[in-house]
This record gives C-alpha cells, sequence and structure tokens, in this order.
C-alpha cells in the first residue's frame, strides 16, 4: 500500500492504550479513553480510533503539555452520543454518522452521553502516546478534554 494512503479500521484488533480524565479537567461521571492509533508516521499527523465511556470533562484544544501550538481535530462519530458545548455558546449534539472540525483555540465542555467511538485526525505539533493506565494529563489528546471550541466546531455532512 501506498504509504500516504491510510486506511483506518473502524474496529482494530489490538489492543487500545487506556486513559482517564484529568482530575483538573473532569467535569462529571468517571469516563475512561481509549485509543487505538493507527498511523504515527508523520510528527504532525496522527489517525486512529477513539472511545469514552460517558463523563463530562473540559476541552481546551492544543492547550496541554502533549500538544503544543496550534491543532485542529477532525472527528468521524462511528457509534454514541457526544454533546459539545463551546465556551459560552449553544450545545452541539453528535451521533452515529457526524462529522465535525474542533479548531485550534476551542474552549468548552465535551460530554459523552452514550459510550462513543470516533475516527479521529489531529494535525499539529508533535505529541506523545498514552501509556496503559495513564491519565489523560498524561496520555494522547482525547477528544474529551482535548477539545473545545471558543471559534466552535464545524459540522460537516451526515455519510
Amino acid at each position: 500500500m501506498d504509504p500516504l494512503l491510510k486506511t483506518i479500521d473502524p474496529a482494530p484488533a489490538f489492543a487500545p492504550q487506556v486513559a482517564q480524565a484529568r482530575p483538573d479537567r473532569l467535569i462529571a461521571g468517571t469516563p475512561e479513553f481509549r485509543t487505538w492509533a493507527q498511523d504515527t508516521a508523520r510528527e504532525n499527523v496522527r489517525t486512529g480510533v477513539w472511545q469514552a465511556t460517558p463523563g463530562e470533562t473540559r476541552s481546551i484544544k492544543g492547550e496541554t503539555r502533549l500538544i503544543k501550538g496550534e491543532t485542529l481535530e477532525v472527528c468521524h462519530i462511528l457509534s454514541g452520543v457526544v454533546e459539545n458545548t463551546p465556551e459560552g455558546g449553544t450545545p452541539v449534539h453528535y451521533g452515529a454518522g457526524d462529522c465535525f472540525v474542533l479548531k485550534p483555540g476551542f474552549v468548552g465542555v465535551w460530554k459523552t452521553i452514550e459510550t462513543v467511538r470516533k475516527i479521529y485526525v489531529i494535525v499539529g505539533e508533535a505529541f506523545a502516546l498514552p501509556t496503559a493506565g495513564t491519565t489523560a494529563d498524561s496520555a494522547a489528546p482525547r477528544p474529551d478534554t482535548e477539545h473545545a471550541a471558543a471559534r466552535g466546531p464545524l459540522a460537516c455532512p451526515r455519510l
């Protein structure tokens, strides 16, 4: 296969990296995050599948020690339901088939209503991947704690 063409497996057979929400970002619940990183060949582009159990966290896109500088994330929801509420804005619900972009500077709340699984593409400066048993502070960006939208997510058409 061409190294510049990557197919993302929505149901990978390998074990995911597991993390919990950072205490300073946790709003409600005890969400658990699972990341199946599938393409990390380029330092500034990461792709894979991410899953979260119900819970609510503060999201700040591009403001962690793992992601430096401007980053954006494209999310395609495979299953479940989430609600993203930009700081000072109106909640937006996303479910299976929905696609959206969290732009650099997004600040708000990521609420997983039903366990969610998504395909992600993160574009930005290099960051580290989590190791088993880590917290969100020491793990790869998860849509729940690293997302937020001062400028708001851009909706993509339902596929």
